[in-house]
């Protein structure tokens, strides 16, 4: 509740839906006003799906600006839903945490190119250890929202 009372949560007309899947363009949203980064005067990122004037666009241009998303292909996919390994990378870049631990989780192998995010999350008490990360697995608002908060403890910025 304290993210929605502080404006970095507003969901969909004021409505907060914690079990709706969190998009790259709405947890792109959440980082810049968690980590109150202004949006002016950024640089375009010249993305494919992301073009000057569009709704957003002043969003992705200041994430990708500040090396928390980078796009894929030329492309930010800003509708797609956040997977949980992505969210690792985004979150140790937005708040430059630091330190790793031994993963538990034996679903994240040992050249998956999201490990060391999750180490770090792991390490910063931003995840808890348990069997399972479940790094494809879409983030829900409610995981997504409860992640940043723990970050924002964790984090330097």
């Amino acid at each position: 509740m304290q993210m929605y009372y502080s404006g970095v949560v507003n969901g969909s007309s004021g409505v907060f839906r914690p079990e709706y899947k969190t998009t790259r363009l709405e947890a792109a949203t959440v980082l810049v006003k968690a980590l109150n980064l202004s949006t002016a005067n950024r640089p375009n990122p010249n993305l494919r799906d992301v073009k000057p004037g569009q709704p957003g666009y002043d969003i992705v241009a200041t994430v990708v600006n500040e090396g928390i998303f980078s796009g894929s292909n030329g492309h930010f996919n800003p509708n797609s839903y956040l997977t949980r390994e992505q969210m690792a990378k985004i979150l140790v870049n937005a708040f430059e945490l630091t330190g790793n631990e031994n993963l538990p989780f034996t679903d994240i192998k040992q050249d998956q190119w999201s490990r060391e995010y999750i180490s770090t999350l792991l390490a910063n008490k931003v995840t808890t250890p348990s069997t399972h990360y479940k790094p494809s697995q879409h983030t829900t608002n409610a995981q997504f929202i409860s992640f940043v908060r723990r970050s924002l403890v964790s984090g330097v910025k």
